[in-house]
């Protein structure tokens, strides 16, 4: 039986009890957006844009524009919380290894004591 695979694929996940360190930022935009690339290209995504914004109390907004879709972290330093997704689509081939890869490397980063992934959303081309 041939097993179509979505033509789109969204991970959401949420992490408490996050090492501190990781939910704030002592960097420049500019330096936690460069951190984040090289986190999507090691695990075989594209980047082609990004968007950081560090707030007052050190806590920030990191989105990384793929030519696959798109990841972003929100963090919530004052609960201890990381919020996110994985946003990717299957173009030229499954991109399910790579999305794995990507969530596996952020969850390493946040060393989260519970990690919260909900039902991923999968859209199927029309057929």
């Amino acid at each position: 039986m041939n097993n179509p695979i979505p033509r789109s694929v969204v991970i959401v996940f949420r992490f408490r009890g996050c090492r501190p360190e990781a939910l704030v930022s002592g960097e420049t935009e500019n330096h936690l957006g460069d951190f984040f690339e090289k986190m999507v290209r090691a695990a075989g995504f594209v980047p082609v844009a990004r968007y950081v914004k560090i707030y007052e109390n050190g806590a920030y907004t990191a989105e990384v524009t793929l030519e696959e879709s798109k990841a972003a972290l929100y963090t919530w330093p004052e609960d201890g919380d990381v919020e996110g997704l994985i946003f990717y689509c299957n173009y030229e081939g499954d991109n399910a290894d790579k999305a794995e890869s990507l969530f596996n490397s952020v969850v390493n980063y946040y060393q989260p004591e519970d990690v919260e992934r909900f039902p991923s959303i999968q859209i199927f081309r029309k057929k």
